[in-house]
């Protein structure tokens, strides 16, 4: 619970899909964290239909305004997504953070 991170999905009335990390960790940890979040379809070993993001971690305190203005998130539509589904399953994902400036692999 070093950093205490939490991943959000989700869809908006428009048929936009968010996803991002945040950190309930201090400003002085988070402006350090990095997070990779790749989203693919359901059992699939291929990078061909995998959509990444690699970026910073927000706030837990950063409203979905501030989140948005910031553009630390990935950004889906309905028809990316929907090509990842496999029966009930909507799509697999992978997040990955890590700390910037430290030689250890990812947390």
């Amino acid at each position: 619970l070093r950093y205490f991170c939490y991943a959000i999905f989700y869809r908006d009335a428009s048929g936009h899909w968010f996803a991002y990390v945040r950190s309930f960790a201090p400003p002085s940890v988070i402006n350090t964290l990095r997070v990779e979040i790749r989203i693919k379809k359901n059992g699939s070993n291929e990078d061909g239909d995998t959509y990444i993001y690699n970026g910073k971690v927000s706030s837990s305190e950063a409203s979905e305004e501030e989140i948005k203005d910031s553009g630390n998130f990935l950004l889906l539509l309905d028809g990316q997504v929907k090509k990842f589904m496999v029966d009930k399953t909507i799509m697999e994902y992978n997040i990955t953070l890590r700390q910037v400036g430290e030689s250890s692999p990812a947390l």
